[in-house]
């Protein structure tokens, strides 16, 4: 069985079948009548923001910049130790003077690897910034040029770089997990600063 729902009262007119629509239109020529629509250019590099290095591309240079600090500490470390032996016994002509040129030779690409990291890092803080910034609608408070010389300026970078850094994960509502991290970064990075200061100064002392 089969239940129907109908109207109460008379039934309803049956309906009028469809009007044939006819054969269907067609022209000899396309067209030329109908909503015209303007697209605006946009210049793709205007309204990007400018992309910075890959976080691959910095991890690899921040890897390959502790592998050379570590092989001219471990260079610095031979060398002591062969002036050591050198006050009972006279050293190897060639012995000295490799381990002399050779720690000259990777202190100088250690030196170069550094001042490499801290450009392509700056320049990695500027891209994410003006990323993060984008991402909420607004372009950075901050010049692409005050950034850098805040992240490359000696002395200048102690202060700056973490306030940056700190203003980053504000703005990507991470504050509260990376404040600590931050803080202990700084800390580490003023004992390093004064560590590399005594070092220079005591480098020129002759006894």
């Amino acid at each position: 069985f089969r239940w129907i729902a109908v109207r109460p009262g008379t039934p309803a007119p049956p309906r009028r079948g469809r009007r044939p629509l006819g054969p269907t239109p067609r022209y000899s020529v396309i067209p030329r009548w109908g909503l015209t629509e303007h697209f605006e250019h946009v210049d793709q590099q205007e309204s990007a923001p400018r992309g910075g290095p890959s976080p691959a591309r910095v991890r690899n240079l921040l890897v390959v910049t502790m592998i050379v600090l570590g092989a001219a500490a471990l260079i610095h470390l031979v060398r002591y130790a062969l002036l050591i032996i050198n006050r009972s016994t006279l050293l190897n002509p060639w012995i000295a003077g490799s381990a002399t040129w050779v720690g000259v030779g990777i202190s100088v690409i250690a030196m170069f690897m550094v001042v490499g990291s801290a450009v392509v890092l700056a320049d990695w803080l500027v891209a994410r910034r003006a990323a993060a910034f984008a991402h909420r609608g607004h372009e950075d408070p901050r010049a692409g040029w005050a950034l850098r010389a805040g992240c490359l300026v000696p002395f200048a970078n102690l202060a700056w770089a973490p306030v940056f850094v700190l203003e980053l994960a504000g703005v990507e509502e991470r504050l509260t997990w990376l404040r600590r991290p931050v803080v202990v970064w700084w800390l580490v990075w003023l004992a390093s600063y004064a560590v590399s200061i005594w070092s220079i100064a005591t480098s020129f002392t002759q006894d």
